[in-house]
């Protein structure tokens, strides 16, 4: 089982206990996008099942997040690329109880070296909304450019995100440094 470990947190796939966390936080409005509606849920289960999926027949998938020290479920962070969408992508979504701590940066970190050195990824993107300032301050201390607006695949083709562009070259730059 994959699992990364950095100074405060524990990165690992999703196990079936942590679904009651990761529904909470899928329909916690604090993190919603404007406009988005949080899921039922038996969205939620869908989603947490797709994660799982992704696990078992890519190799890889968003990590379920804790801390260290507490055990506490922190969130989610980590790759995927859902179906259509125009490259792998390292996504983050923090529980605002755990949120103004770091977290979302020093579990991104650990994802990037991971589908950098051990998945062999040239590039990452963040698809974030031009709104979400939070996210983009993220990207920024990640070295990701804002490449401008993303048209993605159904479902999302109606929601405004810019693509932050991550190729392996200036991350491993930037970690050497």
């Amino acid at each position: 089982m994959t699992e990364l470990v950095t100074t405060r947190l524990r990165l690992r796939p999703p196990e079936l206990a942590d679904f009651p966390a990761w529904a909470r936080l899928a329909s916690d409005a604090r993190v919603l996008e404007e406009g988005e509606a949080p899921p039922d849920e038996a969205g939620a289960w869908k989603t947490f099942l797709g994660v799982a999926g992704s696990w078992r027949l890519l190799g890889f998938g968003v990590f379920a997040v804790f801390e260290r020290d507490t055990g506490a479920f922190v969130g989610r962070v980590g790759p995927h690329r859902p179906h259509g969408w125009p490259a792998g992508e390292i996504g983050w979504v923090i529980d605002p109880a755990f949120q103004s701590r770091g977290y979302a940066l020093e579990a991104a970190q650990a994802s990037a070296d991971w589908v950098f050195e051990t998945l062999g990824w040239d590039r990452a993107i963040h698809t974030i909304r031009p709104t979400n300032t939070a996210s983009q301050r993220i990207a920024v201390r990640l070295g990701a450019v804002n490449l401008g607006p993303i048209a993605l695949p159904p479902p999302f083709e109606n929601i405004p995100n810019d693509e932050w562009s991550l190729s392996r070259d200036a991350w491993v730059s930037r970690r050497s440094a």
